[in-house]
């Protein structure tokens, strides 16, 4: 995942760990930056992180095709991040579905066959659709389109009423 990471001394443009069995971890570093504090020099980069089987002269692909090695971590980073943000966004809809059911209105059907008799049953209705729950779960939907998405999301607060 996209963090951002310290590190004593410049990093370079990536580096390969060993994973688990069969696999490197090659970890990229972006936007690389020098920053002085009371202890120092330190510097800072946006890191990306690629798992990938183990293979024969895997420096020299990357070396060859640096950009591309980058825009895959950079991608799966950013698919891995948004399907977390995705899967939490999901659990919070499902947990107001509750307050959406129209069985918990506590509505009674209209009697009569006039507009009057149904006046107050639509009112309730219509403030269900357009209520601080509705508002809250489109929020919730529209999670995807702040500007921060997937990194940096805020999710709305839930109603109290």
């Amino acid at each position: 995942m996209r963090a951002k990471t310290n590190f004593a001394e410049r990093p370079q443009a990536y580096e390969i760990k060993d994973g688990d069995a069969g696999q490197k971890i090659i970890c990229f570093r972006q936007n690389i930056e020098e920053v002085t504090t009371e202890e120092g020099v330190q510097y800072t980069a946006d890191e990306y992180t690629l798992i990938v089987p183990v293979s024969q002269a895997l420096n020299k692909r990357i070396e060859a095709n640096f950009e591309m090695w980058l825009n895959k971590a950079i991608s799966e980073d950013y698919d891995r991040a948004a399907a977390e943000v995705r899967a939490a966004r999901d659990k919070l809809l499902a947990e107001s579905d509750k307050e959406m059911m129209l069985d918990r209105l506590g509505l009674e059907a209209p009697t009569g066959t006039t507009f009057s008799a149904y006046l107050n049953f639509l009112k309730t209705i219509a403030a269900m659709v357009a209520g601080s729950w509705a508002k809250y779960r489109q929020e919730l939907r529209d999670i995807t389109k702040q500007d921060g998405f997937p990194y940096n999301v805020t999710f709305p607060e839930k109603p109290t009423e």
